[in-house]
């Protein structure tokens, strides 16, 4: 009976201290998040509200913009989410007969040269508005979300060859038999996201559906990997023409969206965490793969892709593993998009379902 007694005291006492660990680590974890944050606004947000992709002519786009928000709602930044969705809104939200997008503003007239949007830009920011309304508890970023949404299913949204297809943009992607479309837009989290904010509407469950199939079937060259950019015949699925043949820098968002969602374990991440494991030693990282051959571009400041790297290895674990080494995201002269990469994954990384 004693060492009964004295075995639920050590249980009692060894729960307690993992518990006490668990909360520990998790307030780091934010401190660290929070350290992270204002460290990224620092480097790459203006004053006006602008997230600046300062690797690509300090061009402004919906990209980033929906990045900032999310990540500022994250971090409980109300002041900097408004800042950026004012901005967004009132400088990108411009076209005639939609809620959606110009995906690009520079700094040189015109500002916006091209009304086109671009459908990952359009996702993020309808997400980060629904995750703030929420957050906020604010109808009107809600009221914002739903159109926009609306908008996506109304101009994005195309029934072709059995699919369920999200245009890239509203123009210039359905050919005469093949629709374009690019894999790493389905942002997968946020597909779920406006599924349970509309669950009357099967049309998320359709493209959710949609994108995890063609994930299964678009793996092209010795590594098996999805394009950057993908054309979907009426029979076959094919590498797009004008486009570089390429597992590349787009592409490399799609381990970290299937991953975010809970699907780590999806063919398509395990294609990745293959290719990627092969490259674990330190120094030169991949930043593209050839689809052609074996050809692999190496490069020295790809973090983003580390992060992604190390996300996706820890996410098709069973169970999962202790926290990822991720790249630090404020080191000098990282770049916008790497520095958004390693957050995104940090995030996504906390986000991940883990029952």
């Amino acid at each position: 009976m004693l060492n009964h007694k004295h075995n639920m005291q050590h249980i009692r006492f060894i729960c307690t201290l993992l518990s006490l660990c668990f909360i520990i680590g998790c307030n780091a974890q934010k401190q660290t998040q929070a350290y992270d944050w204002q460290a990224y606004k620092y480097a790459f947000m203006h004053n006006d509200g602008t997230i600046v992709d300062d690797a690509n002519q300090h061009v402004r786009h919906t990209e980033a913009q929906g990045i900032g928000m999310l990540l500022a709602v994250v971090n409980q930044d109300k002041p900097s989410f408004l800042k950026i969705w004012k901005w967004t809104k009132e400088k990108l939200q411009i076209r005639k007969d939609d809620n959606l997008f110009s995906w690009q503003w520079r700094e040189q007239k015109p500002h916006v040269p091209d009304l086109n949007n671009a459908s990952d830009g359009d996702i993020l920011i309808a997400w980060a508005l629904l995750r703030a309304a929420h957050e906020w508890q604010d109808v009107l970023l809600q009221k914002e979300a739903t159109k926009i949404m609306r908008d996506i299913k109304q101009q994005l949204i195309v029934k072709h060859a059995g699919y369920t297809l999200l245009l890239p943009g509203q123009f210039g992607f359905q050919k005469t038999h093949d629709v374009q479309v690019n894999l790493s837009y389905w942002v997968f989290p946020a597909l779920y996201a406006f599924q349970d904010a509309e669950p009357q509407d099967p049309i998320w469950s359709e493209l959710i559906t949609s994108g995890l199939r063609l994930l299964e079937y678009a793996k092209f060259g010795a590594w098996k990997m999805p394009p950057d950019w993908l054309s979907v015949g009426t029979t076959q699925l094919h590498i797009a023409q004008g486009f570089p043949r390429h597992f590349g820098l787009d592409a490399v968002r799609i381990p970290l969206y299937l991953a975010w969602a809970g699907h780590g374990q999806h063919s398509a991440a395990q294609r990745a965490n293959n290719f990627w494991q092969t490259f674990s030693g330190k120094g030169a990282y991949p930043d593209w793969l050839l689809l052609d051959d074996t050809t692999v571009h190496l490069a020295e400041s790809v973090e983003g892709v580390k992060a992604i790297a190390a996300l996706t290895h820890a996410a098709i674990q069973t169970p999962y593993e202790s926290q990822p080494m991720f790249p630090n995201p404020i080191q000098k002269k990282i770049q916008y998009y790497h520095a958004s990469l390693i957050l995104l994954s940090q995030l996504a990384w906390q986000e991940i379902p883990k029952e």
